[in-house]
């Protein structure tokens, strides 16, 4: 008896695929595993900060400047830092650090 053909890009056809081009659905998600976000309490939030700050792009200027005048870059440096988490700042990231605790 001849199997009934599958059509391309069907779930079917990507699990049977040894280098499937999408995530097919019959992969175990971690939405099968965990809880689903909205039944989970929200996190507190410890801190949310900058990891470039306003600097973001800067990075071989920065370095330039600790080479060329190390008391200045320690206090760029030090500016970044008490910046880092000032909120009409944090939109200028390149990437954020987000910190929390999911309540008990």
């Amino acid at each position: 008896m001849a199997r009934a053909a599958t059509p391309p890009g069907s779930t079917a056809a990507a699990c049977r695929s040894p280098r499937p081009t999408r995530p097919p659905t019959c992969w175990t998600s971690p939405a099968t595993i965990w809880r689903p976000a909205e039944s989970l309490p929200a996190p507190e939030r410890i801190l949310l900060a900058s990891t470039h700050g306003f600097a973001t792009g800067l990075e071989h200027q920065l370095d330039d400047l600790r080479v060329a005048d190390p008391t200045t870059y320690d206090a760029a440096l030090d500016l970044l830092a008490r910046t880092a988490t000032e909120p009409s700042l944090l939109g200028t990231a390149g990437h954020l650090l987000y910190i929390g605790r999911t309540p008990s």
